[in-house]
């Protein structure tokens, strides 16, 4: 026994290579986090980067496909503005004017909640008169739904959406949440998820915000993508063509008429600078993760491999 250890005291462990290292993969990721999550001005590179290198989700940074992920959220940081700002909002205004109703739905039992939710967002700023949300969706950059419980279920009651990803608000409002999700593969009505769904909307605690992602690949950057994908993106391509569009969600649940107020944060990325952006095992993680999914999935993602 060495001389600096006691009587009566437990030989430390041996770490193997692995346990150290993963151990440093926690703490650099840990700090990449902590910064994102602390910065008011994130770039789209920082987003994906979280995104695909999430030191909880597995050994190689990529998570499990089709998963909630859901983690909790500090209260301010439930909206990010950065340098897009101004560009962002401009291109809101310009689509509600061009076709209001294709952005921006409200059913009239929604109208308590969406004063509710403008002021969770902005509450220093002078409540509006009347359509509440839209007013709050044309102040920050994130796309905004609310959805309130109704004997069918939790429906979609409100939505200023004017990025979508491949769905149109027009065809939504007024659905449950699991004919919301139709499109998705194993989150249709009667599947294990949509049932998981609802629990979690009816149990989230309204002082606790939560944040996920969600990514798809596509040919384009533009940022308003209503129509599914028509011919999925071949993941090999050459060239800076083929860009990563992350969506980043968050849920809050409002205390006084316990609507669902969700925040959909669009960032889209040249999946080459991705690429750059990361290490080799977060590109071979995601590799291993595209070829995981089925076809259903690969469909859904718009992914050809």
């Amino acid at each position: 026994m060495s001389s600096r250890q006691g009587a009566g005291t437990l030989p430390r462990k041996r770490l193997t290579i692995a346990e150290i290292c993963g151990q440093h993969y926690r703490r650099m990721m840990a700090e990449v986090n902590r910064k994102f999550m602390s910065e008011r001005y994130p770039d789209s590179a920082a987003v994906a980067y979280r995104l695909f290198c999430d030191a909880e989700s597995s050994r190689d940074g990529f998570g499990q496909p089709f998963k909630l992920g859901l983690r909790p959220l500090g209260h301010d940081q439930v909206l990010i503005k950065d340098s897009n700002y101004e560009h962002d909002l401009s291109e809101k205004q310009r689509l509600f004017a061009e076709d209001p109703l294709q952005v921006w739905q409200a059913l009239p039992m929604s109208a308590d909640a969406q004063v509710e939710a403008f002021s969770y967002l902005f509450p220093n700023d002078t409540q509006p008169i009347e359509h509440a949300l839209l007013s709050a969706g044309q102040r920050c950059q994130e796309d905004l739904v609310l959805m309130m419980l109704t004997d069918a279920g939790h429906v979609l009651a409100a939505g200023h959406v004017s990025f979508p990803s491949s769905w149109r608000l027009v065809e939504k409002i007024g659905k449950p949440m699991a004919q919301v999700h139709a499109p998705v593969p194993d989150f249709q009505e009667g599947t294990r998820t949509a049932s998981m769904i609802e629990r979690m909307f009816t149990k989230m605690r309204p002082s606790q915000p939560m944040v996920r992602m969600n990514w798809s690949l596509h040919s384009t950057d533009a940022l308003r993508l209503p129509n599914s994908h028509d011919t999925p993106v071949d993941f090999h391509a050459d060239g800076p063509a083929l860009t990563l569009r992350v969506e980043r969600q968050t849920l809050s649940k409002l205390p006084k008429t316990g609507a669902v107020l969700f925040t959909i944060r669009i960032f889209i990325e040249p999946l080459i600078k991705l690429k750059q952006h990361t290490d080799e095992r977060h590109w071979r993680g995601l590799l291993r993760h595209l070829s995981s999914l089925n076809d259903d999935q690969k469909s859904y993602k718009g992914i050809k491999m």
